[in-house]
């Protein structure tokens, strides 16, 4: 597992402990419980009322291209950015990474978190051998903050 970051993102959590709060630790388990396999793919389904059958894949795969952006693109979490502090951006996104991992057979996932205006958008997939990971691996090409945590 690794981290990759930005020139921004390290600006921002240079120097800060990075260890698991309790209410990141909460926030954690509740996202991981929301979640579900769907045609292979690890997806958020918040409400609950996800049913693979309702899904047009066809359709879906033609816009976003293959698997990895259909995970990334169902699983965009958005948290008010005052509810996680720097501190917890590593401990956050290598927490989310092993426990859908953990759910999932030992899968291999990569997690995201980038700070917008108001906002921290995380997001998830899985790393698969075809595929490409969701983001450039050079994130300075990005202009916001942007962390990446792989598992390998």
């Amino acid at each position: 597992m690794h981290f990759n970051m930005n020139q921004m993102m390290e600006t921002i959590i240079s120097g800060q402990e990075q260890e698991c709060s309790a209410n990141t630790t909460e926030l954690l388990h509740a996202i991981v419980d929301k979640t579900k396999l769907v045609r292979n793919c690890i997806v958020y389904d918040k409400a609950g009322d996800l049913e693979e059958d309702d899904i047009d894949f066809d359709s879906i795969l033609q816009m976003v291209g293959d698997w990895t952006g259909y995970e990334a693109g169902c699983n965009e979490l958005r948290i008010p950015k005052q509810s996680i502090p720097p501190d917890q951006y590593l401990a956050l996104t290598e927490g989310l990474g092993r426990m859908l991992s953990d759910k999932y057979g030992g899968r291999d996932c990569a997690v995201y978190l980038s700070l917008m205006e108001e906002e921290i958008d995380l997001r998830f997939h899985t790393i698969r051998e075809n595929e490409v990971l969701w983001l450039d691996e050079n994130l300075d090409n990005y202009d916001c903050p942007i962390l990446c945590w792989i598992q390998e």
